[in-house]
């Protein structure tokens, strides 16, 4: 792996600007603790973010560092289908070049504003008046971009979402799914049998939550809305769903494969059995059969990481049914019909969750 990671600059001119808030100024700002003062702390703090960011012509002395990852003693094995595969975490050395420009360079370059945003918060009803003017500046810059760029209020109102148009895009975020293991016999390469046991139910506890087979379970950490109206108008809309548990039956689970484009990705309904460890090759690649290694060697000369974490797809109908607001609401579309990444946990039962042996004796 060769990657370009950073620039180092032996000399570099800083604009320095000093934050200045003007709400902090007045006595009657002292806290933030009013709506107005809090609004006007946050704006001040937003235009001298932007002034101190705002890029500035540069002359410097240009170094490129480069990192090569050189992977070493990484133990692997082939199995029956003609893929290598690691069999650990892939570990290894990290050499670093330098490359140094003869001449300096003009460039343009920025600085992260080192100071943090105001703390104070501003609640809904209070935040109508901004909202509404955040609103009024939204559509005058539409009309006309010589007009100031509109600035979102740091506070959100309640506004319902758009029921038509596809006017209203949903934004989720999603790190866990859980999932009740099956266990495989047979030839690895050849006729395997999964065997489940879908009766009686199993459970487990974490956290306070009973999870019961064989249902996959999602943790959605936030769900959000916006109204898009025009390129320049997005308002928040319904309200935001947070730390929301779904679950949905194994055969309603859907991986992603395909090409990160806007309007083209394949949906593969998942197999619990492609969890297990080896991974065959379909499921590791999204591929509906498993290439001929023998008759096409170089179709399998990739090779398969330890880890398996498949992409999954957005179940977008359940979003919609957590909240009316949501009835009309599509993923955005930079999230290509995904959410993720996702961790894949294993659950395991609790031991009273099985049934206890009986005997019986025989007169």
């Amino acid at each position: 792996m060769f990657n370009k990671l950073s620039t180092g600059l032996s000399s570099l001119l800083v604009l320095s600007l000093a934050a200045a808030f003007t709400a902090a100024d007045d006595p009657e700002c002292s806290d933030l603790s009013s709506p107005q003062c809090c609004y006007d702390a946050f704006m001040s703090w937003t235009s001298s973010k932007a002034n101190f960011e705002a890029p500035t012509e540069t002359v410097v002395d240009y170094t490129d560092i480069y990192t090569n990852d050189v992977y070493t003693n990484v133990p692997t094995t082939t199995l029956c289908d003609g893929f290598l595969r690691y069999l650990g975490p892939q570990e290894g050395e990290v050499y670093t070049t330098r490359v140094s420009a003869d001449e300096p360079v003009t460039t343009w370059l920025s600085t992260p504003y080192p100071t943090p945003a105001p703390s104070c918060t501003i609640g809904e009803e209070d935040c109508i008046p901004f909202m509404q003017a955040y609103r009024s500046s939204s559509e005058a810059y539409r009309t006309n971009n010589s007009n100031p760029y509109p600035t979102m209020p740091p506070c959100t109102t309640y506004s319902t979402c758009p029921k038509d148009g596809g006017y209203c895009k949903m934004w989720a975020t999603a790190h866990t799914a859980w999932y009740w293991p099956v266990t495989l016999e047979g030839d690895f390469c050849g006729d395997r049998t999964t065997i489940t046991h879908p009766e009686p139910t199993r459970s487990t506890v974490i956290s306070g939550t009973t999870f019961v087979s064989p249902s996959v379970y999602i943790s959605i950490e936030r769900l959000r809305a916006n109204s898009h109206l025009g390129q320049y108008t997005l308002t928040p809309c319904g309200r935001d769903k947070t730390s929301v548990l779904l679950s949905l039956h194994p055969t309603d689970v859907s991986t992603h494969f395909g090409p990160i484009k806007r309007y083209s990705s394949t949906f593969k309904q998942l197999n619990l059995a492609d969890m297990n460890d080896p991974t065959p090759v379909t499921a590791y690649f999204g591929l509906t059969e498993a290439p001929d290694c023998t008759a096409t060697p170089e179709s399998c000369t990739a090779t398969i990481d330890v880890s398996h974490t498949p992409l999954l797809s957005a179940p977008v109908q359940m979003f919609r049914d957590l909240d009316p607001d949501y009835e009309s609401c599509n993923l955005h579309p930079s999230a290509h019909d995904r959410i993720g990444p996702i961790t894949w946990i294993p659950l395991e039962p609790t031991q009273d969750s099985w049934p206890t042996p009986t005997t019986t004796s025989e007169d």
